[in-house]
């Protein structure tokens, strides 16, 4: 598993064609509809993912590192009821404001309210939060032999530090400069693919029969590599998809 692992990520560099910018257009174009008047410019540069996109897995990223650095990486309980609700509330506004925005891109009329990309690289930073606080702990419970019994957040205090990061980043994203394009697409694309293979390292777990059996990093390692390189090969699949729709129906 881990040479059939690192043969697809080395395939995968390897025979990828094209710059950076376009390869990061590339594996963005499997889980976001790039749309120019949606997504943020650096240096006249458009980034990999929309603004909502560029938020969610911006979010992804930096909750990720932020559990690691808290030590919370393998506790495998979810956070408490009044957390979690909170974290539900900001994949409901991540929802309603997406909605709002195809709404009025296809009616030229805001449902709600005028959308706007500082709203949903907003939306998107929260629902990224979310998805990780919610996920993570499971993804422990189900890959750690010895997961710990304790909350991935404890209070709401250590949630509103979450969001103070997620803030900060969202202000040094907002400023569209030229330097920010290659640490913009860089880290959102990477968050896109950790978020994938964590849900990969899950159905990995189960289907291979290897729940609760990793007990470091070590052990862990070919499932996290094989998780990876199956989230590559999504993102191929899903793009070859996506070209064959296009062609079929007369969109190229």
């Amino acid at each position: 598993m881990l040479a059939l692992a690192l043969g697809v990520i080395a395939a995968t560099a390897v025979l990828s064609s094209g710059s950076v910018p376009e390869r990061l257009d590339y594996l963005g174009r499997a889980v976001c509809g790039q749309l120019a008047e949606h997504s943020f410019f650096c240096g006249g540069r458009q980034l990999p993912l929309c603004a909502r996109c560029t938020g969610t897995y911006l979010g992804v990223l930096v909750t990720y590192v932020m559990l690691s650095l808290m030590g919370r990486g393998r506790a495998s309980k979810l956070p408490p009821l009044n957390v979690l609700l909170v974290l539900f509330l900001f994949i409901g506004l991540w929802a309603l404001d997406g909605l709002n925005s195809y709404v009025t891109l296809f009616t030229r009329s805001p449902l709600l309210y005028a959308p706007h990309n500082l709203l949903r690289l907003g939306s998107g930073l929260l629902q990224g939060l979310a998805l990780v606080v919610i996920v993570q702990p499971i993804v422990a419970f189900t890959l750690w032999a010895e997961s710990r019994e304790e909350r991935v957040l404890r209070n709401m205090g250590e949630l509103a530090l979450l969001v103070a990061v997620a803030a900060a980043v969202g202000f040094v994203a907002r400023s569209e400069a030229v330097w920010l394009y290659y640490p913009l697409a860089l880290l959102s694309v990477a968050g896109e693919l950790l978020m994938l293979s964590l849900v990969n390292t899950l159905v990995l777990c189960v289907l291979l029969r290897r729940e609760g059996v990793a007990t470091n990093w070590r052990q862990a390692a070919p499932l996290w590599l094989a998780s990876l390189a199956a989230a590559l090969m999504e993102v191929n699949l899903v793009n070859v998809a996506r070209q064959a729709l296009s062609q079929l129906l007369g969109l190229l």
